[in-house]
């Protein structure tokens, strides 16, 4: 996934920024996003899965997934999954292919780190394309930028406005 995103100017971020990035989600999106703590975990667990944009040595735009298992895909399929505070027994371990990404938060303080945010969600759908994708939207901006600019879909059934790529088609990308 590093290699994916890459070239679209997202990083992986460093242990010593994942309090930067916590802090950008809850400026940016609200107070209740998943602690300093729960970012930490599902960080370590994978290996990987948070990227950030960066200006003058600071955070200024980040793109966080949680990659989860066969379990974990069943619980957000069922509206279980809990993004403020993933189960870990739902998240894959470092190296494990996942059977569904997700995408556990997007937020940008720059014009230039937002344009990069959404290039580099596109380059990461491509990097797992058999993948499902699934997000919940924070805000009603989000929404719009998720269905509109993303090209998320309501995922049939959910009861708590739950997103999905139900496949990964690169001509439906909004450019």
């Amino acid at each position: 996934m590093a290699r994916a995103v890459a070239p679209t100017g997202l990083f992986e971020a460093r242990d010593d920024e994942l309090g930067a990035v916590r802090e950008l989600a809850a400026r940016l999106i609200s107070p209740h996003v998943a602690s300093e703590e729960s970012l930490r975990a599902i960080h370590q667990r994978t290996g990987h899965g948070v990227y950030v944009t960066r200006a003058e040595g600071q955070v200024t735009g980040f793109l966080a997934f949680v990659f989860v298992n066969g379990s974990g895909f069943g619980a957000i399929c069922t509206d279980a999954f809990d993004p403020l505070q993933p189960q870990l027994e739902y998240v894959v371990e470092r190296g494990v292919e996942p059977a569904a990404v997700y995408c556990w938060g997007i937020a940008a303080d720059r014009p230039r780190a937002a344009a990069a945010l959404v290039q580099g969600s596109w380059a990461a759908r491509g990097a797992l394309p058999a993948t499902p994708y699934f997000v919940r939207a924070a805000t009603d901006n989000g929404r719009r930028l998720l269905t509109r600019n993303m090209a998320f879909e309501p995922y049939p059934g959910t009861r708590t406005g739950l997103l999905w790529w139900p496949v990964f088609e690169a001509g439906r990308r909004a450019a």
